[in-house]
């Protein structure tokens, strides 16, 4: 019988070594206020970067679009001085 509780006991101890050990595996070092701060100041400045590329890459799009727009009211134009041209000929 103690022979049983002995082997419980090991069993125990270990199992309990164990949860330990993964406790303080789970656990993550303190950061110190600089370190806080500087990381938060990093992380503001990758924010605030990726929000100006958002910017540029959307006034670039819009740009774009209107380009195309003006490309396209430009060939109308072209197009219809042209047929305008050729009727006069004819005419």
């Amino acid at each position: 019988m103690e022979l049983v509780m002995g082997g419980v006991a090991i069993w125990l101890i270990v199992a309990g070594a164990d949860a330990v050990a993964d406790i303080i595996r789970g656990l993550k070092p303190v950061e110190t206020k600089a370190q806080f701060e500087a990381r938060w100041e990093r992380e503001r400045k990758e924010r605030h970067s990726a929000a100006i590329a958002n910017h540029i890459a959307e006034e670039r799009k819009e740009q774009k679009r209107i380009d195309h727009a003006h490309y396209r009211e430009q060939q109308r134009a072209a197009a219809q001085r042209i047929k305008s041209n050729v009727a006069g000929f004819f005419k």
